[in-house]
């Protein structure tokens, strides 16, 4: 019997917020052959093709506290569980947006 060994499609869990809410969790969801991963990088930009933000590194789940509307942008995980090569031309990276809307304000009728 042997094994298929595959490299790891990734995807990245993120539900939108506010900044009430004071903190986010994102999460970096691998799929592969091996199903060991290392979770290397997170990096932040503001839209698709913008530059850097931020880097993270090293954790499947990323949490983000001392929410601002400056946390929203698109947010990309690299995980890796050994296999080098993969029909998947982006094997190893999953991107999600995360949207931190400003506050929410009660009106009051005089």
């Amino acid at each position: 019997m042997f094994s298929v060994l595959d490299a790891p499609d990734v995807s990245v869990l993120a539900h939108n917020t506010t900044v009430d809410s004071q903190t986010t969790t994102l999460t970096c969801v691998a799929n592969g052959v091996p199903s060991t991963y290392r979770y290397t990088t997170w990096e932040h930009t503001w839209g698709w093709n913008t530059p850097l933000l931020r880097t993270f590194y090293g954790t499947k789940t990323l949490v983000l506290d001392k929410l601002t509307y400056e946390a929203s942008g698109v947010y990309t995980c690299k995980a890796e569980n050994g296999v080098r090569y993969s029909r998947n031309p982006i094997y190893g990276i999953g991107s999600a947006f995360l949207e931190v809307k400003g506050n929410t304000l009660s009106l009051r009728p005089f």
